[in-house]
């Protein structure tokens, strides 16, 4: 009997519902053993999920499966607002992975309950991820932006945009219809900010900062040398000026192959620096601090400018 459980939770990925368990031969009883045996986690009523996929996933891949299991047992709700970019794939930040978002597909009433929200229909594609339902992926930011801000919803619009999901134009469209939704100034703010260039959610958050201390920006700079060929490519320049803006996670630096990176990126920039640029590399720190990024921009520009008059 187990065996067909692991077949259903395999075909299922990792969801279950006390049907779906029923109809393999387990009873009630079998569940409630599961659940204490951690075979299965109880996310809800009548509801259930992987416990090793649980166990052993990221707090966005158990969101996810988590999202995918309450629509599940409700097949006619959506799943939407960050929880469906979870599902999609998309990366999100600054959200609460605590509660859950989904839509109803029909009319009824929107509610809040202690870790889901179920909000009342929109006009929209819907999109299938295996056998998930959830909103389009424009639907999912424009929704992110209006419970968790502009911020949070640029960085997954970036994302989304890079991998092909959406475009500006289906973020606009999908704005429109939300037209009468609290919170629709900060969601016309993520169109002002998204330009889909961005290569991580560091990426987007360092571009989100520096248009927010006020300096105007280019993404994924090209530089050529004098003949033209390719020296580097920069996440950033500030426009008017010869400093480019790197954004540096750290974790490709670690082993071996980590020192052979560091060694082409520090050739790189001396290169760069050799054609009359300034690099300033910022990391996830530097993002808390606005006031040194500040400083180490100004710094910078100050010596291009210097050297320009040598």
């Amino acid at each position: 009997m187990e065996d067909l459980l692991r077949q259903r939770l395999a075909g299922q990925r990792g969801v279950l519902t006390s049907g779906d368990a029923r109809q393999v031969g387990l009873s009630s009883r079998a569940i409630a053993t599961l659940v204490s045996r951690g075979t299965l986690v109880r996310v809800a009523r009548s509801t259930y999920v992987d416990g090793s996929l649980h166990r052993d996933g990221s707090p966005e891949q158990r969101h996810a499966l988590t999202a995918r299991a309450l629509q599940r047992a409700h097949p006619t709700w959506l799943v939407s607002h960050y929880s469906a970019l979870t599902v999609l794939g998309v990366p999100v930040y600054a959200v609460d992975l605590g509660r859950h978002h989904l839509q109803r597909s029909h009319a009824g009433q929107s509610r809040r309950g202690a870790l889901v929200s179920v909000h009342g229909p929109v006009a929209g594609p819907r999109w299938r991820s295996g056998t998930t339902l959830t909103v389009s992926p424009a639907a999912a930011i424009i929704g992110t932006a209006l419970v968790a801000g502009a911020e949070a919803a640029v960085v997954s619009a970036d994302a989304a945009i890079r991998q092909g999901l959406t475009t500006p134009q289906d973020l606009a469209e999908q704005l429109a219809r939300v037209a009468t939704r609290p919170g629709r100034a900060v969601a016309r703010r993520v169109l002002r900010l998204v330009d889909g260039l961005a290569e991580s959610p560091g990426e987007s958050r360092t571009r989100l900062l520096l248009v927010a201390v006020g300096y105007q920006v280019a993404s994924q700079v090209e530089v050529r040398d004098a003949h033209g060929v390719l020296v580097g490519r920069a996440d950033f320049q500030i426009k008017g000026t010869r400093v480019l803006v790197e954004f540096d996670g750290l974790v490709k630096y670690g082993g071996i192959h980590g020192r052979e990176a560091l060694a082409r990126e520090k050739r790189r920039e001396d290169a760069l620096r050799a054609l009359g640029y300034e690099v300033v590399r910022l990391v996830w720190a530097d993002l808390a601090d606005p006031a040194r990024v500040v400083r180490l921009v100004e710094a910078a520009i100050s010596r291009s400018r210097s050297a320009v008059r040598r």
